[in-house]
């Protein structure tokens, strides 16, 4: 070891996590991990094509053994840190063999060209690189979900890649599946087409044995449930065992949380200054945040011409008021709320298409589409983006997380908005900043967390923060739903489930719901011509009929 490194690990703890840690430069090797895991795979891709030609199972496992055994090399510059992958960073080539024998004459030969490939797909909570190599030619690959942890162990520092390397060969009618995962399920995504329960990597006979598994804690459950989903699949309508179903539709949510603080609106709607204005109905989107009861269990997700409708009591200065409510689900991924008071004549809309992608050390939720809210006193519309949830499964909370903007139409006042990840390490949940501009001038600055306490100063440049809101003092409104049902509405069709949810029986819960799901599948050759009764489309935009 050289001085310069020994130094610097005079002051580093037994133990420590030098993953993310800086090295001077003269300890950092000009090679990425990406690439030494990808060429590591594809120097000796060779044995395996010679595994392919071997008929004897046992011959050909200890000949896929030697192929694993050769992958253990040392790399040049053993004092050296390797770089580590930024996210996104791809590595990608060929490597060509011209000199093996395949069921040939002797002294004949057969070249064969591999293909490696490997990105870095997450960096939190731990990063991981997803590499792949393939000969299409014999119908051999390997892929890998793969963590690498740099470890100070006092006299000498570990490097330990976590994760397993599946190899499929297609002649002996295993998986066959070639296509790089992350890619091919983006690319589904895209094109707006379902996954299959195999492309995604649950299916219904492992979520059916899951539920018979009663004895099981709920983190072993999940564990057991998504170890098997591949890294960018499409799990909205994936199976779900009963004893991970939350007794709640996924339509219930938005109107929900944008109803709970709407008298933050009202009071919007009594200020003549544009930029106070603003700022308070940015109070009122910061107070729309809110994250699943249970963290750990999934929503229901909504039929067809399913709807939910209430209204909430405010009492706005001591005067009583109601803020009624209305969402429906207009299409098979689509689905349109409004919320609305009269007297100010204020809405507040969103239509929203709403995706559960599992992101290997997590599952982002993503509502796809913008909220609107108009008041017509001032003749304004804001516009608000939405950001994705986080739910961070094996680290059990879930988060807010990206950048959002708040704008109005008739201005050019605006509010962006970070919302941080929490750090594996320290660091806040829920954190926050923000910028008011007015064009491209910084106004003011906006930061704490969206649950607890955000503070605001008087310039973007002071330090004079004073509370901008307190989230535990507000009271929500009281929320009320009509006495009489109609038939669509979410509680009406969903109530054998929240039964069989309260019962604590998991089989019966997905029973009932597979009940719910046929009933709705025999349904479909009527539902081709099928129009929302709620929800109008006028110039691209779903508008809210009373009837």
């Amino acid at each position: 070891m050289d001085v310069e490194q020994e130094n610097s690990n005079t002051s580093t703890i037994y133990g420590a996590d030098l993953t993310s840690i800086a090295f001077p430069s003269s300890l950092v090797l000009a090679k990425s991990f990406l690439t030494i895991i990808s060429e590591c795979y594809a120097s000796h891709f060779d044995m395996l094509i010679q595994a392919n030609d071997t008929d004897s199972p046992k011959e050909r496992m200890l000949r896929v053994y030697c192929y694993l055994i050769s992958n253990l090399i040392q790399f040049n510059g053993a004092t050296k840190k390797p770089r580590n992958p930024i996210l996104g960073e791809t590595f990608q080539g060929y490597v060509d063999y011209h000199n093996y024998h395949q069921h040939q004459e002797e002294g004949s030969c057969a070249a064969h060209r591999v293909f490696f490939f490997a990105e870095q797909v997450n960096h939190h909570p731990l990063g991981i690189n997803v590499p792949i190599i393939y000969n299409r030619d014999v119908g051999i690959s390997g892929n890998a979900s793969l963590t690498v942890r740099s470890t100070f162990m006092g006299t000498f520092v570990r490097l330990a890649f976590e994760g397993d390397l599946c190899i499929r060969f297609d002649r002996y009618d295993q998986v066959k599946d070639k296509e790089h995962q992350r890619r091919k399920a983006k690319e589904m995504l895209t094109s707006g087409q379902k996954m299959s329960e195999e492309q995604v990597g649950i299916t219904t006979s492992e979520v059916e044995m899951a539920d018979e598994e009663n004895n099981q804690s709920t983190f072993s459950l999940i564990t057991s449930v998504l170890k098997k989903a591949k890294i960018g699949s499409d799990i909205t309508d994936a199976p779900c065992p009963g004893a991970l179903v939350l007794p709640k539709s996924f339509l219930t949510y938005c109107n929900e949380t944008t109803t709970a603080h709407f008298d933050l609106l009202i009071k919007a709607n009594e200020i003549d200054d544009e930029k106070e204005r603003m700022l308070q109905v940015y109070r009122f989107v910061m107070s729309c945040l809110h994250l699943p009861e249970e963290t750990t269990k999934r929503p229901l997700n909504p039929i067809l011409g399913e709807t939910y409708q209430g209204h909430r009591q405010f009492g706005v200065d001591g005067n009583p008021t109601e803020v009624h409510f209305f969402s429906e689900k207009i299409q098979p991924a689509i689905s349109c709320h409004i919320s609305y008071h009269k007297e100010s004549r204020i809405t507040v809309t969103s239509t929203t298409e709403f995706k559960c992608i599992f992101m290997g050390t997590y599952v982002k939720l993503i509502n796809d589409g913008d909220t609107l809210i108009k008041l017509d006193r001032f003749n304004e519309v804001y516009t608000c983006s939405l950001a994705p949830m986080a739910i961070r499964v094996f680290r059990q909370f879930a988060e807010f997380f990206g950048d959002t903007e708040l704008t109005n139409n008739k201005n050019d006042l605006r509010v962006k908005t970070t919302l941080l990840e929490k750090p594996l390490l320290f660091g806040s949940y829920n954190a926050v900043e923000a910028t008011l501009y007015k064009g491209t001038e910084k106004l003011q600055k906006i930061k704490g967390t969206w649950d607890q306490e955000l503070l605001i100063n008087s310039t973007h440049s002071s330090k004079d923060f004073t509370t901008f809101l307190q989230r535990p003092a507000l009271t929500p409104g009281q929320l009320i739903l009509p006495p009489n049902l109609p038939e669509n509405d979410s509680n009406r069709i969903w109530n054998p489930v929240f039964e069989a949810v309260a019962a604590g029986n998991p089989k019966n819960v997905n029973k009932e719901k597979s009940k719910i799901d046929q009933k709705e599948k025999a349904k479909l050759p009527q539902q081709k011509d099928w129009k929302p009764t709620h929800f109008q489309q006028i110039n691209n935009q779903w508008i809210y009929i009373q009837n």
